[in-house]
């Protein structure tokens, strides 16, 4: 029983910190976010952010 307690222990503390690390990241685009779209690149979101944002930027920009 001690065993599976400090094993859900275990468990729980892992979450928390994959939440903070998570928060952490969030935080952190949303700040280069907030400073200018432009700044995003590959190192900042992987290139999966990136993508949606370059598509949807394509996408409204004005027609020449």
């Amino acid at each position: 029983m001690k065993q599976h307690l400090a094993e859900l222990d275990q468990h729980i503390q892992d979450m928390l910190t994959l939440r903070r690390e998570l928060t952490h990241r969030y935080e952190h685009i949303e700040a280069v976010i907030s400073d200018s779209i432009e700044a995003l690149d590959e190192t900042v979101c992987n290139g999966k952010v990136c993508g949606l944002i370059e598509q949807d930027n394509e996408q409204n920009e004005p027609q020449k």
